[in-house]
């Protein structure tokens, strides 16, 4: 009564590695959030649970997520989960909900900017993309690749900043897709 979880190789030909738990291991449909679950590491975030235990990123090696599914599928949950960590953990955030801020709404202002319209969007990233420019070029001349090494050398506190935008397809160019 076990579940394979991964079949390997073994350094010896003769052997095949099975990674299995057992066969009666369930995971709860839902799971409450808890702080708890908000790690100490510097840009890990977790995203879920698993058979083997939490599900998780660093954004030190993974910078740019991407939550994708059906209508209902939890996007946005797993959006606001990831955006509260990060929140806790002294990140600048920017929200961009072109539902007229129906995912985040005014209980979010307190926490970052809320971005509604789609020019105001426009701006914010061409403001946001020169962030970016004047980062990339502070994490050369110190030879630093991410903002935990450019902190760590620096002994500053340079903040992540978090831009979760709820829509994405409303910012991209749909002109000559087909049908």
């Amino acid at each position: 009564n076990r579940t394979i979880i991964s079949i390997q190789q073994d350094a010896r030909k003769d052997r095949v590695l099975l990674r299995t738990i057992s066969g009666t291991v369930e995971i709860p449909e839902k799971i409450h959030w808890n702080d708890t679950y908000i790690k100490d590491d510097d840009g890990v975030v977790v995203v879920g649970e698993n058979a083997l235990g939490q599900i998780s990123f660093d954004l030190n090696k993974t910078p740019h997520v991407l939550s994708a599914g059906e209508t209902g599928s939890g996007k946005s949950v797993i959006l606001r989960a990831m955006l509260w960590q990060l929140l806790k953990k002294g990140c600048r955030a920017y929200m961009i909900d072109f539902k007229g801020g129906v995912e985040f709404g005014k209980a979010y202002e307190k926490f970052g900017q809320v971005i509604t319209e789609k020019e105001a969007a426009l701006e914010f990233l061409t403001m946001l993309t020169e962030e970016n420019k004047k980062r990339l070029d502070l994490f050369r001349e110190l030879e630093v690749k991410n903002l935990k090494e450019y902190n760590q050398k620096t002994k500053s506190n340079l903040c992540r900043v978090a831009v979760v935008i709820d829509e994405l397809a409303e910012l991209l160019d749909k002109t000559g897709v087909s049908k």
